[in-house]
């Protein structure tokens, strides 16, 4: 049970982390920030999920993989999140913001 709670607070975390930028940077646009945010969770949380079903590999992977399936199904239909080399799989595609700080010059 241990193991299925820390795996959904990993996802849960992924998916907050997903939709609200942590943080801000001048090189990465906040969409990136939250795309890499929400896909580490995701990750996280289900190889705990794994790891917590693993007496029975066969219901471990099966439940993993449903879960895993939602996280996709999820990512496709709400957000920009899936995105793979370069191009957005998205229900509703939109581009990506520009950075949220300005660079640093030196010339001040």
């Amino acid at each position: 049970m241990v193991w299925f709670c820390s795996a959904m607070a990993c996802i849960g975390f992924g998916a907050v982390g997903g939709w609200f930028p942590l943080r801000k940077s001048s090189t990465l646009s906040p969409d990136s920030i939250q795309r890499r945010v929400y896909w580490s969770g995701c990750a996280a949380g289900l190889l705990l999920l794994f790891i917590g079903q693993l007496p029975d590999w066969r219901a471990a992977t099966f439940i993993t993989a449903a879960m895993g399936l939602g996280v996709v199904a999820t990512a496709v239909q709400f957000t920009n999140h899936l995105r793979i080399r370069g191009r957005t799989y998205a229900a509703f595609p939109k581009p990506d913001r520009p950075p949220a700080l300005a660079p640093y010059t030196d010339e001040q």
